[in-house]
């Protein structure tokens, strides 16, 4: 018997209000790419669920947050939530870290200036976890990539 043809999946788009003419990607259509594998960005239970207890001295804060968590680090989701730093990706709810909520928040619990926030801030911008950034903070580093081009 002959099997039916069957046309080709067509994408979901709109048209972009430019004049070139170019095709965005409904939120309902096929990714344009693939989707990072979690692989990429592994979390461990600490990260997700465990705040640390916060060392005395700023400096060893700094220090901490520095460190992996597997090397008895600071920085994890759970801290950046207790410190009301931690969002999640509209698209997809990864968790996000809000890099300067967090360090602002960190150098008012220790009573600490600029220099110091400055200093917490590149700490946790070092960090492995997904962090939110200025051009698209509401998405995680995949969809941000998305939403930027």
């Amino acid at each position: 018997m002959n099997e039916p043809e069957t046309a080709p999946v067509k994408r979901e788009t709109q048209f972009a209000d430019s004049n070139d003419g170019a095709e965005i990607p409904s939120p309902d259509a096929a990714p344009l790419y693939a989707r990072q594998d979690d692989a990429d960005h592994p979390e461990t239970p600490a990260e997700l669920h465990v705040a640390p207890v916060l060392p005395a001295e700023p400096g060893a804060a700094t220090e901490g947050l520095l460190r992996g968590i597997e090397e008895g680090g600071l920085l994890s989701y759970a801290l950046a939530e207790r410190f009301g730093a931690l969002e999640h990706c509209d698209r997809c709810g990864r968790p996000i870290i809000e890099v300067p909520t967090l360090a602002t928040a960190l150098a008012t619990h220790y009573g600490v200036g600029d220099e110091e926030r400055l200093a917490f801030e590149d700490a946790i911008r070092r960090s492995s976890l997904e962090q939110a950034n200025e051009s698209s903070p509401n998405f995680c580093s995949y969809h941000g990539q998305i939403t930027s081009e």
